[in-house]
């Protein structure tokens, strides 16, 4: 009797050893570290041309807008970065965790004021998000350089 006791109390100690060392595994693997990322955007500024006209060169591009996404669901808030003129570059700074995978998506426009201030859009509607983009067609001008955008 005593043996069948000592039996089955070591047959739990050995299940519960071994669910312990199962559910630190998971743990290890989804429990990564946090660290900053610094992304830096460059602006495509010398397009591939398919006609003999002369179209405009993204220079007039002002702001770039990036949404982070894990899963197909937005991590984070939407970001804002200042275009940089002449450089055509914005950077962006992101905290992530390691052993995660994550989608970025970039959109660049040019609209009105700055990062630090907020934008107006003035040619494309980005509120719902950059997979909803919508054109601004009030007082729409086809060749206007300002409606440059890159996705």
């Amino acid at each position: 009797m005593k043996n069948k006791i000592l039996t089955y109390c070591l047959l739990a100690l050995t299940a519960i050893s071994l669910s312990v060392v199962s559910c630190q595994r998971d743990d290890l693997k989804d429990n990564g570290t946090n660290g900053e990322v610094t992304i830096s955007v460059v602006v495509p500024n010398a397009p591939t041309l398919r006609s003999a006209e002369n179209p405009g060169d993204g220079t007039l591009v002002n702001r770039c807008i990036l949404e982070i996404y894990e899963n197909d669901e937005l991590y984070g808030e939407r970001m804002y970065a200042d275009i940089t003129p002449g450089s055509l570059t914005a950077q962006f700074s992101a905290r992530l965790v390691t052993d995660h995978t994550y989608t970025f998506v970039f959109w660049a426009d040019h609209a009105e004021g700055s990062a630090e201030t907020g934008y107006t859009e003035l040619y494309y509607n980005t509120a719902n998000g950059l997979s909803d983009i919508r054109l601004v067609t009030d007082e729409y001008v086809n060749n206007n350089d300002e409606r440059d955008a890159f996705y």
